[in-house]
């Protein structure tokens, strides 16, 4: 079969966050060519680096590291201008006293750990240690850590429970440090994947961003969606969403150029990857 005529397969993170620009897409609300695939966003980054996906949502360090074999789609991002409460370090101790103590971090995401990992190292000024885990230790092991990072729902769930004495959202920290927004994950299109789709690619840009202009014009019918996991309530679903962005305007691309700088000068990033886009 022609690949011009075949479904584009579009990844989709599969946290509460990306339902604003999902939503439409799964209701039918906008008409689209995608077959959605779900995963978390390090196994989204290694589907989309080895072809398996045309579109996905993946995190921005995916794109940094790997530049070459995407372009950015226009004007999308999960981003944050200070508090993003879904990328949390939840600590036993203050900050500075974690200087050479565990931390546990998720397998989940590359950008969180390596925001976490460069806040230590130009912001905080201390050197604990990392220990990569698959799955959020809850309440009842909270005893056994100094401390553990956690995102996306899993750190929503972690943040009701109070089960760690300090919180510390990077989202907050990296704005109080640079003054710039922080983009979590952005949208990339394979490069390979563009010769012989002629229009359809445009096709699908346009459909994603119909669904991102419905999702947040209609943030109650999302958040009424989003309250179903028992994650948050409705209210909290809302206040959630209300204060992400979707955007990737100039502001936004000004903090993701500054966060690949960072990591560059800290050599936790071997060159500085160019900004390019699909159109």
């Amino acid at each position: 079969m022609d690949r011009a005529n075949q479904s584009l397969k579009l990844g989709k993170i599969g946290f509460l966050n990306i339902l604003p620009v999902y939503y439409a897409l799964e209701k039918g609300v906008v008409e689209h060519p995608f077959e959605i695939v779900e995963g978390s966003p390090s196994e989204l980054n290694r589907m989309m680096s080895r072809g398996e996906l045309g579109i996905s949502a993946v995190s921005s360090l995916e794109y940094g590291h790997n530049y070459r074999k995407y372009l950015l789609v226009p004007g999308l991002s999960i981003s944050s201008v200070g508090e993003v409460k879904s990328v949390v370090l939840f600590s036993n101790y203050p900050i500075r006293e974690l200087d050479g103590r565990e931390i546990l971090v998720t397998s989940k995401s590359y950008t969180s750990v390596y925001l976490l990992k460069l806040l230590f190292n130009r912001y905080w000024y201390a050197s604990p240690r990392y220990t990569e885990t698959r799955a959020v230790e809850y309440p009842v092991e909270c005893n056994r850590h100094s401390a553990l990072l956690a995102i996306g729902d899993d750190a929503l769930r972690l943040r009701k429970m109070k089960a760690y004495r300090y919180e510390v959202d990077l989202g907050s920290t990296w704005y109080e440090w640079t003054g710039k927004p922080f983009v979590f994950a952005v949208w990339v299109i394979n490069r390979d994947i563009i010769t012989g789709l002629n229009g359809h690619l445009e096709v699908a840009y346009r459909a994603l961003l119909k669904a991102r202009e419905f999702g947040l014009n209609h943030l109650s019918l999302v958040a009424k969606q989003a309250s179903r996991g028992n994650i948050l309530s409705f209210s909290e679903c809302l206040e959630y969403f209300e204060q992400l962005s979707y955007d990737l305007s100039e502001e936004y691309l000004e903090g993701l150029d500054l966060f690949f700088s960072y990591l560059v000068e800290c050599k936790m990033l071997s060159e500085k990857p160019e900004i390019c886009f699909y159109r």
